[in-house]
């Protein structure tokens, strides 16, 4: 019986080792990962043209949702 503690308990630090690992990773990547998230918003179809345009995304969207609005309004 105690040799399946141990090895329960082998298992469990095991686990635990990875999942902190992969916590630790994600805290100290979470600067990176959100400019990553930030640079490929960029890259939709919206996106695309505002930065082409040299606007903010907001503007862009606003404007096709105006475009939208009036085109169903017909």
């Amino acid at each position: 019986m105690n040799l399946i503690f141990e090895m329960l308990g082998i298992i469990w630090q095991v686990f635990w080792g990875v999942i902190s690992a992969i916590g630790s990773a994600i805290w100290q990547n979470l600067p990176a990962i959100v400019e990553i998230k930030k640079i490929m918003g960029n890259f939709t179809p919206v996106g695309m043209v505002a930065l082409y345009l040299g606007v903010p995304v907001c503007i862009i969207s606003a404007l096709v949702w105006v475009g939208k609005t009036i085109v169903k309004s017909r």
